[in-house]
């Protein structure tokens, strides 16, 4: 019963916290005008924040990049989003469906977010090369290059594209784990309805995460630093023994 309530209490606030976020932040650019140099910042502490609220404890390890970097995460939960933005100032590549997901979807499109659709060639064109401007731009970039989350140990297969962007404008990649302690309750996968994930997912009093963060890999080889990542992540994650409680 107390864990059901603590998962209403934290979706009462957690559109609250995002539109006071995006409250703020229209507000203050009247007088400073938008621009991802200042909403990321902002966004950051926002997070920190919101994220304590909501229960997630999160752990990073290793360290995090200084030079703009192509970010490699796996992939489980619309909730891995939030958490990275606790720590690390970038700009995620998310699918287009996302962007029309009530208030997440606000928070993206005014935050930044770059929205590709999987299924159309012309899109898939146009996210590589606002990749690669955003990078040039002096900004990490986060991928999911899996393309969907998942319950599986491991990754599944990488999608090469953003891997040839970075190759082809010599930026390194940066892969990183993404570690539930109750990976089966953090997931949103198959089925999932985000109401039902969130109520899932949030009655837990404290919410692990670990990041765990390697060292860049640089190369102008696509398919070498796709695989290399894979590998890296793919090793972290069988080191991490995720409890997977299904």
């Amino acid at each position: 019963m107390f864990g059901t309530l603590r998962a209403i209490f934290r979706l009462l606030i957690f559109p609250l916290l995002i539109f006071l976020f995006l409250g703020y932040y229209v507000l203050t650019s009247i007088f400073f005008g938008m621009n991802l140099q200042r909403i990321l910042p902002i966004r950051r502490n926002w997070a920190k924040v919101a994220t304590k609220l909501l229960g997630m404890k999160i752990e990073v390890k290793g360290n995090l990049p200084i030079q703009p970097s192509l970010l490699v995460y796996n992939h489980r939960s619309y909730v891995d989003l939030f958490a990275a933005f606790q720590h690390i100032e970038a700009i995620p590549v998310g699918k287009a469906e996302v962007s029309k997901w009530p208030v997440i979807g606000l928070a993206g499109r005014m935050t930044g977010a770059i929205f590709v659709d999987r299924g159309n060639q012309n899109s898939r064109t146009a996210t590589r090369e606002t990749i690669a401007n955003t990078l040039k731009e002096g900004h990490h970039v986060i991928i999911y290059p899996e393309g969907t989350s998942h319950l599986e140990a491991q990754t599944i297969d990488f999608k090469i594209g953003s891997f040839e962007v970075a190759a082809a404008e010599d930026f390194p990649v940066v892969p990183v784990a993404i570690h539930y302690e109750h990976l089966r309750e953090a997931a949103f996968v198959d089925d999932d309805e985000f109401l039902g994930h969130f109520m899932r997912c949030f009655r837990r009093r404290k919410i692990p995460i670990r990041f765990s963060y390697g060292q860049p890999l640089e190369s102008s080889d696509g398919k070498w630093l796709m695989d290399r990542a894979k590998e890296w992540i793919d090793g972290e994650l069988k080191m991490g023994n995720e409890k997977m409680l299904y």
